[in-house]
């Protein structure tokens, strides 16, 4: 049923052990509901995330900015492969993080 969440908190525990610093990167387009509950799952962890918002028109964007996340909203949709070169460009520019874990909501079970 989660099984996305405890994949996620086995590779926690691995990096953990390792001091590794992740990036956890969710990517979205108008799935409100799922958002919320995938967001509600990793703000449990001790990682930085950041949300890609391709354009939502569902009240995406606002949910992002009452939760106070880092967020990109993009103004319109240009698809998943863009969010994730977005997230891709992201990450090699912060210097601080070794890893990278992208989750699509939509494509999570919850």
């Amino acid at each position: 049923m989660y099984y996305w969440w405890y994949s996620l908190r086995y590779l926690e525990g691995k990096m953990m052990e390792r001091k590794y610093k992740m990036l956890i990167v969710v990517t979205t387009y108008n799935q409100l509901a799922t958002t919320r509950k995938v967001m509600e799952h990793l703000q449990e962890l001790d990682h930085d995330i950041l949300v890609i918002d391709d354009g939502s028109t569902d009240g995406t964007p606002e949910y992002l900015a009452q939760i106070k996340v880092e967020a990109h909203c993009k103004g319109e949709h240009k698809g998943r492969v863009d969010s994730w070169e977005w997230a891709y460009q992201y990450f090699k520019c912060a210097k601080e993080y070794t890893n990278i874990v992208l989750v699509s909501p939509g494509e999570c079970l919850i």
